[in-house]
């Protein structure tokens, strides 16, 4: 055991926890918990989290969704990437939805957290503005002034994916999570909007 326990323990959860659904939004009192391998790994991460529970430690874990910020390696160069290749358009049906954080947000959020001890639990870290694939790779192109992009159709990803080694569901499983409890707690976006986002990111570059 700790001899001096934190106050507060956070810990990495994902917001890919959640079923693959296109016709509402996913929040943390109604959001409905999916199926499948990744699913079980942030299942399985987060019994394991909360059942080390320790005396008079807040614990929150964090349903993380894609971070979007500088950075050669982040989730945003590697779509930024694709699009100026002219590979920026729709994937699969286009009708997924793509959730996602500015990091100004993620930070700030965090930082939210550590500072109110009311939250505890489990906390979507997203912006409230998810969007489908088709209207997140047209407003990431009109942010870099690229206007044409050629489809992925689901074939494509999948024969992608197996060479790339990873899964075809990064980009085809629809996300559309919401930061219902941190909004409701007082937190004010910094980017709440993709285009504010995308454009703020465009302007560091």
């Amino acid at each position: 055991m700790c001899s001096k326990p934190p106050k507060v323990w956070l810990n990495s959860s994902t917001a890919t926890i959640y079923s693959d659904m296109r016709e509402r939004d996913q929040t943390e009192s109604t959001g409905v918990i999916g199926k499948g391998y990744s699913v079980h790994i942030a299942q399985s991460w987060e019994e394991v989290f909360f059942a080390a529970a320790a005396t008079g430690v807040r614990q929150v874990a964090l349903r993380s969704a894609m971070v979007f910020g500088d950075g050669k390696d982040g989730v945003y160069e590697a779509f930024r990437g694709i699009a100026r290749l002219g590979l920026g358009g729709t994937i699969g049906d286009g009708g997924q939805y793509i959730s996602w954080i500015h990091v100004d947000d993620f930070i700030g959020m965090i930082e939210w957290i550590i500072n109110r001890e009311e939250l505890s639990g489990t906390i979507n870290l997203a912006s409230p503005d998810p969007r489908t694939n088709r209207d997140f790779m047209h407003a990431l192109r009109k942010a870099l002034g690229i206007w044409i992009g050629l489809p992925a159709s689901e074939w494509m990803v999948e024969i992608g994916a197996f060479f790339m080694k990873t899964e075809s569901e990064l980009l085809l499983k629809s996300r559309r999570v919401v930061p219902e409890r941190i909004l409701a707690s007082g937190y004010q976006m910094k980017h709440p909007t993709l285009e504010s986002a995308l454009e703020q990111l465009t302007v560091r570059r």
